[in-house]
């Protein structure tokens, strides 16, 4: 079987934020120009294992918050 080659890009900084109650990641590349993309569902991003651990954290955080408030929530009947 033969290896299908994957363009992989590793972001230079990630950004995190919770808007609208959803966690969002915003990756940031630092691309040699020019530089042309591959289509799109043939583009994958890379994490250093300390890009990693940051997003998992922030991750953690997000889904801590979102349970507490969710459980303090007044229950609304239908």
């Amino acid at each position: 079987m033969s290896q299908k080659e994957v363009p992989i890009y590793i972001p230079a900084e990630l950004e995190y934020l919770v808007a609208n109650d959803l966690a969002c990641l915003r990756f940031h590349y630092h691309l040699a120009t020019p530089t042309k993309l591959p289509e799109a569902g043939e583009l994958f991003t890379g994490l250093t294992v300390e890009q990693a651990k940051d997003t998992v954290t922030f991750l953690q955080q997000y889904i801590a918050k979102a349970e507490l408030a969710a459980s303090l929530a007044p229950k609304r009947s239908h």
